[in-house]
């Protein structure tokens, strides 16, 4: 599977979309409804091919492991992080789908895409600081764009998930992790702008 050049494609894909962020507020669809959905299910197989991928290599190289040196590891691990941009592109094209088409698209995101990030953040503990971040940016377009049905449906976890990832960046006082850090009182805000006044559970925390 060449992910190099689905890759460079999926990179093409957003910066072209991104040319018509101001399409929402003239009322305009940068895709009809069909051909919108048939993207983000699209997207979802090279999703799913991309963690196939991963999981398969490093299966191998744990049956590998003992006969190779450290820059071995360190070539596996950079391969790796290459292949896993597709899934940062993928983030990035769900974010505008939802900005443009929030109804038409919250749902058909919340049954492809959305388990696949969702299940990186369960736990954290053995995941690259970009697993993660693209995990939680994903869940901040979900909350900041999706329609009320797709906000409700993650908002009970999403809140707890942001803070408690808020402490996880910090733990390591000489390396903070302050993009993860950022992205999750992003998620805390949107979450506190679109509850009812009043209704904010997580002030305490986050003060």
């Amino acid at each position: 599977m060449e992910f190099e050049q689905i890759n460079s494609i999926l990179k093409e894909l957003y910066k072209w979309m991104s040319c018509f962020v101001h399409f929402k507020e003239k009322g305009l669809f940068l895709f009809v409804q069909e051909d919108a959905a048939k993207l983000i299910q699209r997207l979802k197989e090279v999703g799913d091919l991309i963690k196939k991928d991963k999981e398969d290599r490093t299966k191998k190289v744990e049956i590998l492991k003992t006969k190779m040196d450290e820059e071995d590891l360190e070539f596996f691990s950079e391969n790796l992080a290459e292949i896993d941009k597709g899934m940062h592109h993928i983030m990035e094209i769900s974010g505008f789908m939802l900005q443009n088409m929030s109804e038409q698209m919250s749902m058909v995101v919340a049954q492809t895409l959305l388990p696949s990030y969702a299940v990186t953040l369960l736990d954290v503990s053995n995941k690259k600081d970009y697993e993660i971040l693209d995990s939680v940016c994903f869940i901040c377009d979900c909350m900041e764009h999706g329609n009320e049905a797709l906000f409700n449906q993650i908002v009970g976890q999403a809140g707890p998930k942001f803070i408690e990832l808020i402490q996880f960046a910090g733990k390591d006082k000489e390396e903070i992790n302050y993009d993860l850090m950022q992205s999750c009182v992003w998620g805390l805000g949107c979450i506190a702008k679109r509850l009812p006044h009043g209704k904010y559970p997580y002030l305490q925390e986050t003060v």
